[in-house]
């Protein structure tokens, strides 16, 4: 009798929300890497909270976005066309990328952004496993190497060959990033000088839209 009164006053420990823990394990390992860390950060939703993408959703992505690269490297015509034939009509433009393609010429800034794509090639080829590392902030994405593992894969090809990663790993990588992210808008000289604020932000707004927290145009902004 006495056991069971002392089992019945003892506190109950809730446990922690994985959320939770998810935000208090990536602050340890920021700040193990020299990196400030804003405690009032809220986390981000757990995996059952979240609308991730399809592998389907991503292969489209993916595809969608080789040929914008492509665009924006102003590649000869007929090459442009044997991606398009190879690709089928499995790419879903978004409207600014269908801004994008309807000029003849981009201006140098919209080039820029299009290049940058290829930060989200490497990261969305990554979470379906057909890349076995994403590499650190501060190793920029090879682009020769992208094109030569995507451009003449067809849809069914990339679609069979993936392999994707567990959603948590996917919130994991997406917490760290949100975290830097915000860092560097708000306090960019903050970020160790190695890690690029424009890799920093690419990867977060892509983990962003696979994790469903938004829409793909908003990496646009």
């Amino acid at each position: 009798m006495l056991g069971l009164l002392k089992t019945w006053m003892m506190p109950r420990i809730t446990p922690m929300p994985a959320s939770m823990a998810r935000k208090l394990l990536s602050e340890q390992q920021l700040t193990q890497l020299g990196i400030k860390v804003d405690k009032n950060l809220p986390s981000l939703p757990d995996a059952g909270e979240c609308q991730f993408r399809s592998v389907s959703d991503i292969v489209h992505r993916l595809q969608s976005l080789m040929l914008l690269t492509a665009h924006a490297e102003e590649l000869p015509s007929a090459v442009i066309d044997a991606l398009y034939l190879r690709t089928g009509a499995q790419h879903c433009f978004t409207l600014k990328e269908q801004h994008w393609l309807a000029k003849t010429h981009l201006t140098p800034a919209e080039k820029q952004v299009c290049m940058w794509r290829y930060e989200s090639i490497k990261l969305l080829l990554w979470a379906i496993g057909h890349l076995a590392e994403l590499g650190k902030a501060t190793e920029g994405a090879n682009i020769i190497e992208l094109s030569r593992l995507i451009q003449w894969q067809s849809y069914d090809e990339l679609l069979a060959g993936a392999k994707p990663l567990n959603p948590v790993t996917l919130l994991d990588t997406a917490d760290q990033y949100y975290r830097m992210a915000h860092l560097g808008k708000h306090q960019p000289r903050a970020l160790p000088a190695n890690i690029s604020l424009l890799i920093v932000q690419e990867r977060y707004t892509c983990l962003s839209w696979l994790i469903g927290e938004s829409d793909w145009d908003e990496l646009c902004e």
